[in-house]
């Protein structure tokens, strides 16, 4: 299980990350499925404790019931893995004053609202000039 690139990934965040990764699962905005959600617990439990979880072992906690189908489990992981670049992506962007901006603007352009798209470059590019760094 080491190996996986989800637990990769959800190892290589800090502990504030993976909070904010779990939220961002438990939001029906962006995850509706509570497998995923339980998958990133197990896995999570996994690397906080240092101990490793076979993948027979974490189907059965998530699918009691279930025959373990590797296929299955890999299809989910893989699931929680394009759910990760989406947390990693929002979170790039969240931060990123200006890219909001900049995307709301374009938006407003797209939907012919010019003056609305104009205030907004205008704002924009007033923050770019009081960057250090343009």
């Amino acid at each position: 299980m080491l190996q996986t690139r989800i637990w990769l990934s959800i190892s290589s965040l800090s502990a504030s990350k993976r909070n904010g990764f779990e939220k961002f699962l438990r939001s029906p905005y962006f995850n509706q499925r509570d497998d995923l959600y339980q998958l990133y617990i197990l896995i999570e439990k996994s690397i906080s404790k240092e101990r490793e979880i076979g993948k027979e072992e974490l189907w059965n906690s998530i699918f009691p019931n279930k025959k373990f189908t590797e296929q299955k489990l890999r299809l989910l992981m893989s699931y929680l893995q394009r759910l990760f670049e989406q947390f990693i992506t929002v979170e790039n962007v969240v931060n990123d004053k200006i890219k909001i901006k900049l995307n709301t603007a374009s938006w407003f352009r797209q939907k012919e609202e010019e003056k609305l798209h104009e205030i907004l470059l205008k704002d924009t590019f007033n923050q770019l000039k009081k960057q250090p760094l343009r």
